[in-house]
């Protein structure tokens, strides 16, 4: 299993990473440079709230386009200026590197999205796969190599349950680490057949998903909103979840946690 990181630092004044859907149409329009290197932008915010953002993402950008671009020299002027005036040495000394996020963890994978925090309500902690091309900022965690197996077990009741017990709190809602949360949960041995049934389960949750394109991860995870398909779906990946730790489908809270 792959070990959960946070995705990217910009450090950048948002002249790179804070850039609106409307914004990011009128670069397309007026830039065509610059439109190269627009990115989708995922941070909590996103993942959870299904909000549109994209940032700049220059990581061996040609230096002679990035001269050519208004938007980027602007831009990239921008982070300089605010890096200059950091208080922090790092920071400044990062002001020679203007085109990039100060700290850089992109994956060169397909990858799961964790968000930090997940309300305390939620039956399960809201997650997605995304592809490499999806920058991730550092609001949200990810695990590199992300399959369908890792992510259906993180979308499943028993690591719900794990989380509402070991994490800790903001406010009353949960806060997701890779070091207490992820690091410490007892992924299960699993046969080819459970891998194989996991899989198809996580599938058909992320399926189902996609029947409802136009509601975000909250409104799909609300308790009281969660759709009937999207909650059989989960019911499906349950059951596949609790074979692999050798317990059967109407195991307690109390008997899940005693055996994870």
């Amino acid at each position: 299993v792959q070990q959960m990181d946070y995705g990217s630092k910009p450090t950048d004044g948002g002249h790179l990473a804070d850039i609106s859907a409307d914004e990011a149409d009128e670069i397309r329009q007026s830039d065509e440079i610059a439109a190269k290197y627009l990115r989708p932008l995922m941070g909590a915010k996103e993942l959870i709230n299904g909000t549109e953002r994209y940032c700049l993402w220059l990581v061996d950008a040609d230096p002679s386009e990035i001269r050519k671009s208004a938007v980027l020299t602007e831009r990239v002027a921008g982070v300089r200026e605010y890096r200059n005036k950091s208080k922090k040495a790092k920071t400044r000394e990062d002001a020679d590197r203007p085109t990039e996020f100060q700290e850089i963890r992109q994956p060169d994978s397909q990858y799961i999205a964790v968000p930090r925090v997940s309300s305390e309500r939620r039956d399960y902690v809201p997650m997605a796969l995304f592809g490499k091309e999806i920058i991730s900022s550092d609001s949200l965690q990810m695990i590199p190599d992300g399959n369908l197996a890792t992510f259906g077990l993180l979308m499943s009741r028993p690591f719900n349950i794990w989380n509402k017990t070991v994490s800790g709190r903001l406010e009353s809602r949960t806060r997701i680490s890779g070091t207490i949360t992820y690091n410490n949960f007892p992924f299960p041995q699993t046969s080819p057949d459970q891998r194989k049934q996991i899989e198809e389960s996580a599938a058909e949750v992320l399926r189902v998903r996609e029947d409802f394109p136009t509601n975000s991860l909250a409104e799909l995870y609300d308790t009281t909103a969660m759709p009937s398909e999207l909650r059989k779906a989960h019911q499906s990946l349950d059951k596949a979840v609790l074979s692999a730790f050798g317990l059967k489908p109407s195991a307690s809270d109390e008997q899940i946690l005693a055996e994870l």
